[in-house]
């Protein structure tokens, strides 16, 4: 399997979401897929750490 082509969605499935669930955490309750932050703009400002 050539990750190259997998797309993001992919990745999640196939990757991330079974290492989260290995390490314990319940996906049902515990983690946000696609969370709206804001019903706007968002900035980020520095606080001028490295």
């Amino acid at each position: 399997m050539d990750k190259r082509s997998l797309t993001e969605t992919d990745i999640h499935a196939k990757f991330l979401t079974p290492a989260i669930v290995a390490a314990g955490c319940n996906i049902q309750t515990q983690v946000r897929e696609e969370y709206t932050a804001s019903a706007g703009r968002s900035s980020l400002v520095s606080l001028g750490w490295s």
